[in-house]
């Protein structure tokens, strides 16, 4: 089967979207041809099926006309090429293609996860033959054309190298610096801990805020400042998909507190590195265990959490860092998620 696609970006080195690259690394092994459309590109080593095609552009007052018609021309250029149509979470490009694919009779996937859908959201699921989700709180969840899904973690990249009884008293935080991941509580925790002199940790938060968040991620350094000064906390910025693994496993805690709703990929990756986790997200509180389940975001809770990690024995430690990559090996590894892809699309 020839399958097209339309993303965002491609690019192995994006610590946010990094992961496709290897996405389509993987539906390559499952599809006879793949033709990519993405809004940006960047680094690439695809395989000689993959052919993909970039909207890149200078971002200037007529960028959003030359995107519209940019991705209208490649959806006609492509229209006798495809045999279906996965549009990885972006609506504009299922209701820009809608009417051709509809005359073509080409079906149309979409993929979808997010808690809430505006009209032309709901709009483009109409005219989608399948919706896919990872989350059940996904807006798309509960349609009858809808269909969950795997998460997609490359457990090949993201594999334990260091064994979690030699990462020591550490903890990291990976993903944006956005009020929805809560750093604020944590960086508030972790002060109440370091007052209270009690655990002996290291904390890295990895990560940059999102366009139109850099006064909250400036707020969270300002807070934590005493601490970078004493050589407890550190920021080392954004890292890339591929280097993420590096840092999950130089950590013994992976926290991450956004909420239930969508469900945050870093959580499955640092689970596959065997790492602990504490989580407020409850689609994996049935692995974590009760001190890895935050089911009240506030400092105090989010504190005790951290200290009740840390005095599980070695022997339970080893224990759990298994529980949670068998985990993922089982229910969202990527080589799962191609299957289903090509189970789902016909």
């Amino acid at each position: 089967m020839r399958l097209l696609i339309f993303t965002q970006a491609i690019d192995k080195n994006d610590p946010v979207l990094g992961f496709f690259h290897g996405w389509l690394a993987e539906f390559s092994k499952k599809f006879e041809e793949i033709t990519v459309v993405a809004l940006r590109t960047g680094e690439m080593t695809l395989p000689f099926n993959v052919k993909v095609f970039s909207i890149n552009g200078a971002r200037n007052k007529r960028w959003k006309l030359y995107k519209i018609l940019k991705v209208l021309f490649f959806i006609w250029k492509t229209r006798h090429s495809a045999d279906a149509v996965f549009v990885h979470m972006n609506k504009e490009y299922v209701l820009a293609g809608a009417p051709l694919w509809i005359f073509f009779s080409t079906p149309v996937y979409f993929w979808y996860n997010h808690k809430k859908a505006d009209f032309f959201a709901r709009l483009a699921m109409k005219f989608s033959k399948k919706i896919f989700y990872t989350s059940e709180h996904s807006a798309s969840a509960k349609l009858d054309s809808s269909v969950q899904m795997p998460v997609g973690v490359d457990t090949d990249l993201f594999m334990p190298t260091n064994k979690i009884n030699s990462r020591g008293q550490t903890i990291i935080s990976l993903g944006r610096i956005d009020p929805v991941k809560n750093i604020n509580i944590l960086a508030r925790a972790i002060l109440l801990l370091e007052k209270e002199n009690t655990l002996n940790i290291k904390f890295t938060i990895a990560g940059s805020p999102s366009w139109g968040n850099e006064k909250y991620a400036a707020d969270v350094r300002e807070l934590l400042k005493p601490l970078v000064d004493k050589g407890v906390v550190r920021f080392v910025g954004a890292v890339s998909h591929e280097t993420a693994s590096k840092f999950f496993n130089q950590n013994k805690v992976f926290i991450n507190l956004t909420p239930s709703g969508s469900f945050d990929k870093t959580i499955l990756e640092a689970m596959a590195c065997g790492t602990l986790a504490i989580v407020a997200n409850d689609s994996v509180f049935s692995v974590v265990g009760d001190e890895g389940k935050i089911t009240e975001l506030n400092l105090n809770f989010v504190a005790d959490k951290i200290k009740e990690t840390f005095s599980l024995s070695q022997a339970e430690c080893l224990r759990r860092s298994a529980l949670n990559r068998e985990f993922v090996l089982k229910n969202h590894s990527l080589s799962f998620l191609a299957d289903r892809l090509a189970e789902e699309i016909q």
